[in-house]
């Protein structure tokens, strides 16, 4: 079943604000430059209206903004500003609580003290297909989903299934005797299950060079990815979640050529 939030995304630019103020959250949506630094271009910002008998929840059709087919949309929502100690009636850009991924190259823009440059929050990402927004990575790369995937009744019974966690965070110590520290990516992932694969972060590793597929050896057919979540904190694969639908580092289209790699499908 598809949760109600993902059907009205597939249409709808949805926030969830319960807090009353003065003013409606407004979407603040515009395409990326690849100036020096990266800009935001054809910048439009539309009020959100209420969704009928839903308290708290606030829309924008896509259809009302105005997108144009095939073109990729970064954008924020923009709200009253109620951290303590903030002035009064200040509105803030914040990310998308549900954005499927976002963009660091491009931040909010800076506000005045008492605000400082961890304020400024990173810009959602979203594709129109000219008819649905959907999930894509920053430069328009989207997943394709296969018609031959078994529906999740259809798949194996669970114990059938041999289960591998993996934390994509490690340490190690280093020739100079301090702690080194890596951050992982789906690509690193997929070293570990298809034999062509080579890592990206981890190369030096024996069990992701290129011929290997250390997860296959050991006869693991589910992986149980520790939080992937982005995270505002320390940028790594941790439990520092600050957007909880947003991949970290990551490549929509890595993620499920990583899904068919480890189902075999």
């Amino acid at each position: 079943m598809v949760s109600d939030l993902l059907k009205r995304k597939s249409t709808h630019f949805i926030l969830w604000a319960p807090k009353p103020s003065a003013q409606p959250p407004r979407l603040i949506l515009g395409e990326l430059q690849l100036t020096n630094p990266v800009s935001l271009v054809s910048e439009q910002s539309f009020d959100m209206t209420p969704v009928a008998g839903t308290s708290g929840l606030w829309e924008v059709a896509a259809s009302a903004a105005a997108l144009q087919g095939g073109k990729v949309y970064h954008y924020w929502f923009e709200v009253a500003d109620t951290k303590l100690g903030r002035p009064p009636f200040q509105r803030i850009r914040v990310t998308d609580p549900a954005a499927f991924i976002v963009d660091w190259r491009i931040r909010a823009p800076a506000l005045p003290a008492p605000n400082t440059d961890v304020d400024r929050q990173p810009a959602a990402v979203i594709k129109f297909d000219g008819t649905r927004l959907v999930p894509c990575d920053p430069g328009g790369e989207t997943a394709t989903r296969i018609s031959s995937e078994p529906a999740l009744d259809h798949l194996s019974p669970n114990n059938q299934i041999v289960i591998y966690e993996l934390p994509t965070a490690w340490t190690r110590i280093s020739s100079a005797g301090g702690v080194e520290r890596g951050v992982g990516s789906f690509q690193d992932v997929l070293a570990l299950i298809e034999p062509s694969a080579e890592g990206s972060n981890f190369t030096d590793l024996e069990v992701t060079r290129v011929g290997r597929s250390y997860l296959g050896e050991l006869g693991v057919n589910t992986l149980e990815l520790l939080p992937p979540q982005d995270s505002a904190i320390v940028r790594e694969w941790g439990y520092a979640t600050s957007t909880f639908f947003a991949p970290d580092l990551t490549s929509a289209s890595q993620l499920e050529t990583l899904r068919l790699r480890l189902t075999g499908t």
